[in-house]
């Protein structure tokens, strides 16, 4: 019953709404259609509703939609030790094609106690600094017992690219000249161990980079010409000398052609002192360079301290111009190595190499230690620093 009730009042109710909603009709049409000022009302109405409408769906369609909010990713700060510095390609122009500086105080006597890569980048940027375009790297072919010496040689270059230097690798056989406790022996197969050293490791090489195949040969011993330690002379006579030269640098390109750097490096670049290569203070000796031997290197490479034997670079350039005229000459090595006054020193030496037949220059060395060493330990600067970097960035 009570059901019953509910439903018959739920009933009502809606045909009481039915009824409501067409009389409201019903007015509507007899004020918008019989009375003028209705129609006008209901226009006016009407042409506002419209402009509201208008105006908000511009507003809509004008405003920028926001995109998604993401959680954005930290960007990583690089260290100080690998900050990224200006390449030295960029540098400007200086007095040489080839500009140098060596690492051999830091990587062929440190190999037992190498450096990390903080100390390793900041030296670079130095180099950098300095105005070097190429950074000779010089560590051994093989491993002495202590430590590896490729380990420390592929941190070193890694580095030296990544600053936008140049390699000019200068490796050396433990056992061409006896170091690091290994006893010198001339029975070995050098020529083996720097092809495979090659063939081994391809990624220490790239385009543009100088390989020497063993820096300062002669030091290794020339019978009959060139002293000998420890009474091991490498080469039997000055002819095997040149053959040797020649054939290095003959097996150096077909190794480098076998990992797809055919005629990309350039090979020699030896580092003869005066004797070997003009008779040096010796007015009846012309060196013992042959001919063919020159022309294989394309240019005359020395590493030379005239001041350390009583001499000028103008003076001995001026000799060695004599003797090989129209050929190249880079200067391998030169530093401030005597006593005086460093800054005259570098400004007398280096002053004299700008000439038409120098194309390099590699100062010996950048530090850290010694009279010639450019840089301090802590980094700073040493006084022929600035007279280096004048002719590097002329």
């Amino acid at each position: 019953m009570v059901v019953s009730i509910q439903i018959h009042a739920q009933f009502v109710r809606g045909r009481m709404l039915v009824r409501i909603c067409l009389t409201v009709i019903v007015v509507a049409i007899v004020v918008f259609v019989v009375y003028p000022k209705g129609q006008a009302f209901a226009g006016k109405a009407l042409g506002r509703y419209k402009k509201i409408y208008k105006h908000r769906l511009t507003t809509v369609i004008n405003s920028p939609v926001p995109s998604p909010t993401t959680a954005s990713s930290p960007t990583p700060v690089p260290s100080p030790s690998i900050k990224p510095s200006p390449s030295a390609t960029s540098s400007p122009v200086g007095s040489w094609p080839l500009q140098s500086v060596s690492t051999m105080k830091e990587t062929k006597d440190r190999v037992c106690s190498p450096r990390d890569i903080i100390f390793i980048d900041r030296w670079l940027s130095k180099a950098v600094e300095v105005g070097a375009n190429y950074v000779s790297i010089e560590t051994p072919y093989d491993n002495p017992s202590c430590a590896s010496a490729l380990t420390y040689t592929k941190l070193w270059i890694s580095r030296a690219r990544f600053k936008g230097l140049k390699i000019w690798h200068r490796h050396m056989p433990l056992a061409f000249e006896g170091i690091y406790s290994i006893a010198k022996n001339s029975q070995s197969s050098y020529l083996d161990v720097i092809t495979n050293y090659i063939k081994n490791n391809p990624t220490l090489f790239a385009a543009d980079d100088i390989f020497t195949p063993i820096p300062e040969p002669q030091n290794g011993g020339i019978q009959g010409i060139t002293y000998c330690s420890e009474g091991v002379c490498q080469f039997r006579d000055a002819s095997y000398f040149n053959q040797w030269l020649r054939d290095a640098i003959t097996q150096s390109k077909q190794a480098f052609a076998s990992i797809g750097l055919q005629d990309k490096i350039k090979i020699g670049y030896y580092g003869f002192d005066g004797f070997v290569a003009w008779g040096h203070n010796n007015p009846d000796w012309n060196g013992i360079l042959e001919d063919s031997t020159v022309s294989a290197m394309g240019n005359i490479t020395i590493d030379h301290y005239p001041e350390l034997v009583g001499t000028s670079m103008t003076t001995d350039l001026a000799e060695l111009e004599k003797r090989y005229p129209g050929v190249p000459i880079i200067i391998g090595e030169w530093g401030t190595v005597t006593g005086g006054t460093v800054e005259q020193a570098v400004k007398n030496s280096m002053g004299a190499a700008i000439r038409p037949s120098v194309r390099g220059f590699n100062y010996w060395h950048m530090g850290i230690s010694g009279n010639e060493a450019l840089i301090n330990e802590d980094f700073t600067s040493r006084v022929q620093f600035d007279e280096v970097r004048s002719f590097f960035k002329r």
